[in-house]
């Protein structure tokens, strides 16, 4: 290449544009796509770091093939690009999602009723809120509450029938 080796592929791609634009229009199926991916090329080629690497360029066989490739390649890697980015339907979306979280009158509720049911629970016999708690918090199993407490599956059974009835209507009361 007579003059530098860069300013040798501009020239080539300012000479064969049309040429190149069409090719890639074909290729891409979008006419602005192939123009803006030429624009980048030869931007690509008049950057400092275009400059600093052209120690590396050897030369160019086949300048026109080259700088299809290389703005065919810009193409391909702006539509990636454009494909991560989310579009403006995609971020309305997103902002108008209702925050799952509770607000500030639902914990304010959600504390109310949580006393309320600790009251409830205050209100129940020792045994009967004993057996409750271990059944529904702990996991506790029938027979192993009938073995602690001393009384029959039966018993255990009617202790949490009651509980529950307990609970229940107080719960309906309100």
């Amino acid at each position: 290449m007579p003059a530098s080796k860069l300013s040798s592929l501009r020239e080539s791609l300012v000479a064969h544009y049309d040429e190149l634009k069409k090719r890639l229009s074909y290729r891409l199926g979008n006419a602005d796509q192939a123009s803006d991916a030429l624009h980048d090329a030869y931007l690509r080629l008049q950057s400092e770091d275009a400059s600093a690497a052209e120690s590396a360029i050897t030369s160019v066989a086949h300048p026109v093939a080259y700088l299809y490739r290389m703005a065919f390649h810009i193409a391909v890697d702006d539509m990636r690009t454009a494909e991560r980015r989310l579009t403006t339907g995609e971020i309305d979306d997103l902002l108008e999602m209702s925050d799952p979280a509770p607000g500030p009158q639902q914990i304010a509720q959600g504390r109310q009723d949580l006393a309320l049911m600790l009251e409830d629970l205050e209100a129940l016999p020792r045994r009967q809120r004993e057996i409750l708690l271990a059944v529904r918090l702990d996991g506790t199993s029938r027979e192993k509450l009938a073995e602690r407490y001393r009384i029959s599956l039966r018993t255990v059974d009617r202790e949490l029938e009651k509980g529950y009835a307990f609970c229940l209507q107080r719960m309906r009361r309100e």
